[in-house]
């Protein structure tokens, strides 16, 4: 069985820990402490290693900062299958209440990608041969999603048996939002070769939700959902493994 985002990073880490680099090559990565540096992160191809279906997801993340004494901006885009948030019930409709039970239709937007752009800057401090880097990072993201409408009809007993009940209904493929958030991040950058670094990050996510989810009416038309979410949480696009190359 895969193992979990964070005991990836914890295992690399305690790998990496273990090889320490020599003097001459810390005191190299201090002299280059300006330039700029290029990356990917490849936690998404780790995580897709486990998929029942392989290739079915198209994740991927590149990143690229620039670096000064003290720290540096960074940029980051990507696009994940997977968004951190999970389906949700957002809005019952209700069709008649011709019956003893109400018949009502239940809208749930379900989420299945987006890309994301985040702009932010990054300190560091220097302990022997690593960098212990924190910071804070600024995200844009554009999510697709779809609303599965199902039908809740009548339920009562009649002649001794049990009728009603839920069908799905119908698919609403047009629900497209966004979120704004920050996330606050810590890790530790550890050079690997003379231009060759590895990171290891993580950090808490925080965003809110905007924009449109489409459901049904009682007409079978279709309404707009406005919703006003905020999330908070740990996922695959706070725990990075990067893989960079300074210039």
């Amino acid at each position: 069985m895969l193992m979990e985002p964070i005991r990836w990073v914890q295992f690399v880490f305690l790998v990496l820990i273990s090889l320490q680099p020599s003097n001459s090559m810390a005191q190299q990565k201090k002299q280059s402490a300006k330039g700029f540096e290029i990356g990917i992160d490849v936690l998404p191809y780790i995580v897709q290693i486990g998929d029942d279906i392989p290739g079915l997801r198209k994740d991927w993340e590149v990143f690229f900062k620039s670096k000064m004494e003290k720290g540096g901006i960074r940029l980051k885009v990507g696009h994940y299958n997977e968004p951190i948030h999970e389906k949700k019930l957002f809005k019952t409709v209700q069709v008649t209440t011709a019956c003893a039970d109400p018949t009502f239709f239940k809208n749930e937007i379900y989420p299945y990608d987006f890309y994301f752009f985040t702009i932010g800057y990054e300190a560091k401090k220097n302990i022997k041969w690593l960098e212990i880097i924190y910071g804070l990072d600024l995200s844009y993201s554009r999510y697709k999603g779809q609303t599965i409408v199902r039908k809740v009809f009548c339920s009562g007993v009649i002649n001794g048996e049990q009728i009603g009940g839920e069908s799905l209904w119908k698919i609403i493929p047009k629900s497209n939002y966004f979120g704004l958030g920050a996330t606050p991040f810590l890790g530790v950058r550890l050079p690997v070769l003379k231009r060759l670094n590895l990171t290891l990050e993580t950090g808490v996510q925080c965003n809110f939700v905007l924009g449109d989810y489409r459901y049904l009416l009682p007409d079978l038309d279709e309404g707009y959902y406005h919703p006003n979410d905020f999330e908070l949480n740990w996922g695959s696009l706070t725990s990075d493994i990067g893989i960079s190359y300074e210039f």
